[in-house]
Order: structure tokens, then C-alpha cells, then sequence
């Protein structure tokens, strides 16, 4: 996120879909794309893929993949700890691929945006009891007159159904 604005400072982008757990600075201006929840992405087999949702103390002592490009997962750790909830982080990538390979791999648990999953196959389960959601963001510069194209893209993501879209993946239900 840091690099989007600074490339807003300096004029570089016009725009840039974004979130951030914190409140984006006064300098610019934000229309919410779209909000979702994170979800448990876990195994097949794990000994909580028999469950319709995961609470925070099911995960302690699990295994945990660190995806390091989520603006998310300094503030989600944290909110573990505060629950008295340890969970290992023993792998750090920087890949979403990797991420959920390792994950199908059985090498860990991670959080996820309930859209990020890229395989099919990868087991999500809602989070109950800790409130994780993201709200994504067009941010631009709040003193910058936006140019014709990127009005023209606000318009076009203000009007489209985001839960509707092929992006919008739903957490897969419990295996039987």
C-alpha cells in the first residue's frame, strides 16, 4: 500500500483500488468498492475442516502461514495475542500462490479475503467471534481533479455487483 501512495503523492497514478485496517490519511479521498469478510483458509483433512465456522481459540498452537503482502496481518496477529489465541507462523510469503499451495500442501493455516482463493479446491471457513472484514477502496488525492478516464472507471466500479461477480467466491461448505 505504501508504494500506491506514494505514487499518489507524486502525482504518478491517478487512482488506486486499495485497503488499509487504518483510516486512510485526510489527503485523500476514498469511494468503498467493495467490504468483505476474511475467512480460515485450512487444509483438507484438518482436524477443523468438519466445522461450519472457527472460532478464534480453535486455531491456538495451529500452524500459521504468514502472507506477507496482506495490509491485514500485522493487525490480525495482534488480535490473536489479545485474545490469549498463539498460533505458530513458521512460513513467510510474499505469494498468494504459495500461500495457498502450502496450504493445500497441509503445511498451515492462514486468513484470507473471502474472494482471495484461487483454487477451487482450497477449504474456507467463516470466522466467528473476531471481526475481520476489509473494505476496498479508489483512493485518489483529495486536492487532484480526477481526469476523464479515471471519473469514467469510478463510475463503472460504483455501478458493478461485486458479490455477484465471478471474483466473489464463497467460503466452501463443510466436508461431510
Amino acid at each position: 500500500m505504501e508504494q500506491l501512495t506514494d505514487k499518489l503523492d507524486k502525482e504518478e497514478l491517478d487512482a488506486a483500488i486499495m485497503s488499509s485496517p487504518n483510516p486512510f490519511a485526510k489527503r485523500f479521498q476514498t469511494q468503498t468498492v467493495f467490504k468483505e469478510n476474511f475467512v480460515v483458509a485450512i487444509p483438507p483433512n484438518h482436524r477443523l475442516s468438519h466445522k461450519n465456522s472457527i472460532k478464534p481459540g480453535d486455531i491456538d498452537g495451529e500452524t500459521y502461514i504468514y502472507r506477507c503482502n496482506c495490509e491485514y496481518s500485522e493487525d490480525i496477529i495482534r488480535q490473536l495475542k489479545d485474545m490469549n489465541v498463539g498460533v505458530n507462523i513458521k512460513f513467510w510469503t510474499h505469494r498468494e500462490d504459495w500461500v495457498q499451495t502450502m496450504i493445500l500442501a497441509g503445511m498451515g493455516i492462514t486468513f484470507l479475503p473471502e474472494s482471495m482463493p484461487i483454487y477451487g479446491h482450497l477449504q474456507t471457513r467463516p470466522l466467528t467471534g473476531l471481526n475481520l472484514e476489509r473494505s476496498v477502496v479508489l483512493a485518489h488525492a483529495a486536492e487532484k481533479q480526477l481526469g476523464r478516464a479515471a471519473i469514467k472507471f469510478s463510475a463503472k466500479i460504483a455501478e458493478h455487483v461485486w458479490k455477484d461477480s465471478a471474483c466473489a467466491i464463497k467460503p466452501s461448505p463443510k466436508v461431510a
